[in-house]
């Protein structure tokens, strides 16, 4: 699955270039922000990150705090090039990184 290029950013995180977007609704039922990182090169594994917010009310989203858990989950095994590794990663909040 290929993400849309409206709202794509880029981000670089050791050596790996990777594109990721901010939901513009998440999941309001589950008060959570959504943001979905893949490789740039490739569509490949799409990792889904959901950050604990209020509902209705989204958090403030950096791009290091994406950085901090894509690092943790390539070192938990996410394979971004393998479309079938699709993690999903829960935060209580944005991570110090």
């Amino acid at each position: 699955m290929t993400m849309p290029l409206r709202g794509r950013r880029t981000l670089d995180v050791d050596g790996q270039t990777f594109h990721w977007t901010i939901s513009r609704l998440g999941d309001v039922g589950y008060g959570s922000t959504v943001v979905r990182v893949e490789l740039a090169a490739l569509a490949g594994g799409l990792l889904t990150l959901r950050f604990a917010s209020l509902p209705g009310k989204p958090v403030g989203i950096r791009p290091n705090d994406v950085r901090v858990v894509v690092r943790h989950a390539l070192a938990s095994g996410w394979d971004p090039e393998d479309p079938r590794s699709t993690p999903v990663v829960d935060t209580q909040a944005a991570p110090e990184g």
